[in-house]
């Protein structure tokens, strides 16, 4: 009876992952400026989040009820692909934050100013 619960969990997972892709895509983006877009990412992170609290319980539960070397690989693909988009993300962050920028050739204005170049103000 479990078994069928545990099937019945990672058929949930699956829509779940799945949504996350794609939720976000049909999704209008919203907000403006350099928030316009977020509510697409919220969006597949929650997604994310609910297909990983299935992919958890199936694990937890499926684990001591895997009858073949099979199944108990198949209760495993939920957490290891919520574990490698775990190390994608702290992956793409560590390397945002270490990598040098490009080279520029922009050299900013000169700032210095002489008393020469200055206007004077006429008297009314």
């Amino acid at each position: 009876m479990i078994k069928k619960i545990v099937y019945g969990l990672l058929i949930l997972w699956a829509l779940a992952y799945a949504a996350s892709f794609i939720i976000p895509v049909m999704t209008e983006p919203s907000g403006d400026s350099f928030m316009r877009g977020m509510n697409r990412i919220t969006a597949f992170f929650g997604w994310q989040m609910i297909a990983g609290l299935f992919g958890l319980t199936v694990w937890y539960f499926g684990r001591t009820e895997a009858a073949s070397r099979v199944e108990s690989w198949l209760f495993r693909i939920p957490l290891l692909l919520a574990g490698l988009l775990f190390l994608f993300v702290v992956g793409l962050i560590l390397w945002a934050m270490l990598s040098k920028p490009p080279p520029t050739t922009y050299e900013p204005p000169d700032m210095t100013t002489s008393a020469d170049a200055m206007p004077i103000p006429e008297d009314e």
